[in-house]
């Protein structure tokens, strides 16, 4: 339904890129978004407008980010972003510079710009061999972010 990675493609990105940065000794950060308010939108505009929103999300993300990157819908309103030669510090940022993405660009729905909101989740290449293990750490720092909110 997205431009984004399903999650099978998305867990295959993170193999190579665990297999990359073992090999040639380079970071990679992960990004774990799970939509805050998505509910809302599928209650007040219709399940329509809630598939509209997740396509502009991944969109947007890929919009963002650079060739070398891969986004992933994970499954329902999560996604994940991976960026290869960064880390924890420029994932922090990029975390950043989306969620203000989301604020001001938002989707347009019955031409109206309609804003949304996400809680990011950021965890470094750790030397990591199992992509569910570091999809999960990243998972967790999410809900951290979102919990403190």
């Amino acid at each position: 339904m997205t431009p984004a990675l399903n999650r099978r493609g998305f867990i295959a990105a993170l193999q190579r890129t665990m297999a990359y940065c073992q090999r040639h000794e380079v970071p990679a950060v992960l990004l774990y978004l799970d939509m805050d308010g998505f509910k809302g939108v599928n209650d007040r505009l219709g399940h329509a407008a809630g598939d509209a929103a997740l396509v502009a999300v991944a969109r947007m993300m890929i919009g963002h980010l650079r060739e070398s990157d891969a986004v992933g819908r994970l499954g329902g309103d999560e996604f994940a972003l991976l960026m290869l030669n960064a880390g924890q510090e420029e994932g922090r940022a990029k975390a950043r510079q989306l969620a203000e993405a989301l604020k001001t660009e938002g989707f347009v729905w019955n031409g109206e710009r309609t804003p949304l909101g996400g809680s990011f989740g950021v965890r470094a290449w750790d030397g990591h061999t199992d992509a569910e293990v570091w999809l999960t750490e990243a998972d967790a720092a999410m809900w951290v972010r979102k919990k403190g909110r």
